[in-house]
């Protein structure tokens, strides 16, 4: 019986959106739909939802050095179905290119640390914690998604709750329209 699996292919469409732009937000909903329709639900609850590993440079190096697309990426990951990973050093924000780089021991020293990093890592996942809706007690689905705009509206829910996410892929703010009517 197939339970899990370590979830590159969904790391590569995360990456590929979020930090390298290599597709906008409409082909970035496409392949999540067909992500979501390869493995039944309780694989993608316990998948081992990863984006850095000892195998790759470190996700900050996968973001061209840009913190603001990390935590975006951090923020879709933790509040995604499955079993979120985080390798250790991503969220002080520690750096590193291939092997041997991506290895590097872990930056003890709190000056050399990105502490808005790991306040935000920390944030995010006591949000995960206090709200199972983030993590695997709702259903995902996208609502919306803009090329022109580049963001992604998505929604998971579940007969209590909804939660509500817009996530801006673009360079510039924006002032964006819920999709939803909630009166």
């Amino acid at each position: 019986q197939f339970d899990a699996v370590m979830n590159y292919p969904l790391a590569n469409h995360l990456l590929r959106f979020f930090a390298y732009d290599a597709i906008g937000a409409e082909q970035f909903s496409l392949d999540l739909q067909g992500y979501l329709h390869q493995y039944p639900k309780t694989v993608q609850e316990a998948a081992f939802n990863l984006i850095g590993s000892h195998d790759t440079p470190r996700l900050l190096n996968l973001a061209r050095m840009n913190k603001q697309k990390v935590k975006l990426l951090t923020a879709f990951q933790l509040s995604f179905t499955g079993s979120p990973s985080i390798y250790y050093g991503d969220e002080v924000g520690l750096t590193g290119e291939q092997d041997p780089g991506c290895r590097k021991c872990m930056v003890w020293k709190k000056e050399e640390q990105d502490h808005d990093m790991l306040e935000f890592f920390k944030k995010l996942l006591n949000l995960r914690k206090s709200y199972p809706i983030l993590a695997n007690d709702g259903t995902f689905k996208v609502l919306e998604a803009s090329n022109e705009q580049n963001y992604l509206c998505y929604s998971k829910e579940n007969d209590k709750q909804i939660f509500l996410a817009v996530m801006n892929n673009h360079p510039a703010k924006q002032t964006l329209p819920l999709p939803l009517d909630l009166h």
